[in-house]
């Protein structure tokens, strides 16, 4: 004895063997098996999205940190609102200072407060460079690869004149750092090629 029945997935009628028997063929069967899966897979990812702990509002964040005396990297990134590797380079230039403790690198709040404070109290005091581009730092200053390239000379050469006249060298990450006063007594002016257009 056969039963009319509608297929649980397609919707047409057909003919079921069983009173169990949803769907009109092997094929439909699958299909559903298969919406069924992904829409349970994209409620367990939304469900662990919203359960996952390390996904905390950004106010919620910055209430923790302020009750914290000793801070991560992470943090520090999070309070300045700069990239990781702007924060590590204030660590191995020496403005911030840190302890390593095992593999992590722990900064103390009062050293993040002094290092601010001294930036905006001291309008003399040494300017940070986070971004290490000589574009954007040649105030007073020439990096080596300028000197080279206004001079007509390799580094080897300017180098060796900086030794010799015993001139002081400013390292900035993978950049060294000249007065210009110091070098146009040594060289002259500079020719400095005109940009076109």
């Amino acid at each position: 004895m056969k039963i009319a029945k509608k297929c649980s997935y397609c919707g047409k009628q057909f003919m079921a063997k069983t009173l169990k028997t949803k769907y009109c063929c092997h094929k439909c069967n699958q299909e559903h098996y298969r919406k069924k899966e992904r829409k349970k897979n994209l409620h367990n990812i939304e469900k662990s999205i919203f359960q996952n702990e390390e996904i905390i509002p950004f106010d919620e964040q910055l209430s923790a940190l302020k009750a914290k005396d000793l801070l991560s990297m992470k943090d520090v990134m999070v309070l300045l609102g700069i990239s990781m590797s702007s924060v590590q380079r204030l660590i191995r230039n020496k403005h911030l200072k840190a302890a390593k403790l095992g593999t992590r690198v722990i900064i103390r709040k009062k050293d993040l407060k002094k290092l601010i404070n001294n930036q905006f109290e001291n309008e003399f005091s040494e300017k940070i460079i986070l971004n290490e581009s000589p574009k954007k730092n040649n105030n007073g200053y020439f990096s080596v690869g300028e000197i080279s390239k206004y001079y007509n000379l390799s580094n080897r050469t300017v180098d060796r004149h900086i030794i010799e006249k015993d001139i002081k060298k400013i390292k900035k990450g993978r950049f060294v750092y000249v007065l210009k006063k110091d070098i146009i007594k040594i060289f002259g002016k500079p020719q400095i090629p005109q940009k076109n257009g």
